[in-house]
């Protein structure tokens, strides 16, 4: 099978072709034509399965469209929102949506915590089509009144079960309530159970569900080992070095340490701080000749010096 059976939009087709995109996922086969027909949808896929051109394109298939029968016009509202767990999430859902839509001319907006206001305010001072948020930032657009979804057609929540877990569920059903009832809603999750299936029957109306199922492929090979010493100082270094962390791909974790100490006991490889039990202990990374903290008890990462980190996938 390949997109053009779909139902997609020919200029959309080729865009895939140029991308290297060759035949849809799974994910993609059931739920493109799905979304194109015009129901709610729910669908449980893990992440890098394809999801974000799931949605999306039959999205920018809309936006190809006349506005729909009957939906107001005028405004600079979204036609289509689409909420993620994470920053880096909504910036990969946009940097993909401008790279299927290429051919069209799209205008979005990202607005996520940890960024300034001046660009999003920019962004939304003018028309858009998409907007990728984040709930919290997002909710405070709009209790700003910087943000209507008057035009809003289509709704769109990734890695829902995220967001909830990340204790997301007020956000998410005050933005919702914001939105015009005839719209369009689709709903991805690792899981449908449970709050995730509680939060569907919110905000979704005779939704049609499609299960993918989880291949055995993507499945992490992660070991765990829990090492003790009885000599921290003089013992670490021995361990590292001994232990399958000095493997590229290896991770090591010390507790209860300084960042002065966790230099010291590094001995060759790179260090950062990961996370403070005190909560209003600063966030920076470390370098191996960094200075005190305030809270000694922190955790930090051991990774080879020599070691890149990979690509994320845009799921």
């Amino acid at each position: 099978m390949s997109f053009s059976t779909l139902g997609l939009h020919p200029s959309l087709v080729e865009t895939l072709a140029a991308l290297g995109y060759t035949e849809p996922t799974a994910v993609q086969r059931a739920a493109i034509p799905a979304v194109l027909a015009g129901g709610d949808l729910l669908v449980s896929s893990q992440t890098g399965s394809g999801k974000t051109a799931a949605f999306m394109l039959p999205a920018l298939e809309r936006l190809l469209d006349a506005r729909a029968p009957g939906a107001p016009r005028g405004g600079i509202g979204p036609r289509v929102l689409v909420l993620a767990p994470t920053r880096e999430l909504a910036l990969q859902v946009q940097k993909a949506t401008h790279g299927y839509g290429s051919r069209q001319r799209l205008r979005t907006a990202c607005l996520v915590g940890g960024m300034a206001y001046g660009l999003q305010l920019k962004q939304l001072s003018r028309p858009v089509d998409v907007v990728v948020a984040t709930p919290g930032r997002l909710k405070d657009h709009l209790e700003r009144g910087r943000i209507d979804f008057a035009q809003l057609e289509l709704l769109v929540l990734d890695e829902a079960d995220r967001m909830l877990d990340m204790g997301f569920q007020e956000d998410i059903d005050a933005i919702v309530a914001r939105t015009p009832t005839a719209r369009q809603t689709l709903l991805f999750s690792a899981t449908l159970e449970g709050v995730v299936g509680r939060l569907a029957r919110r905000v979704t109306r005779d939704a049609k569900r499609i299960d993918v199922a989880r291949s055995a492929a993507r499945a992490p090979k992660i070991e765990q080992r829990a090492l003790y010493t009885d000599d921290l100082v003089l013992r670490t270094p021995q361990v590292l070095h001994a232990h399958p962390v000095h493997s590229p791909h290896a991770h090591a974790l010390i507790e209860s340490i300084d960042t002065s100490e966790a230099a010291k006991l590094a001995g060759g490889f790179s260090v950062a701080k990961l996370a403070a039990r005190d909560p209003i202990a600063p966030t920076w990374r470390a370098r191996k000749s960094g200075k005190r903290t305030a809270d000694p008890r922190l955790g930090f990462e051991i990774r080879r010096n020599s070691t890149k980190g990979s690509t994320p996938s845009n799921g």
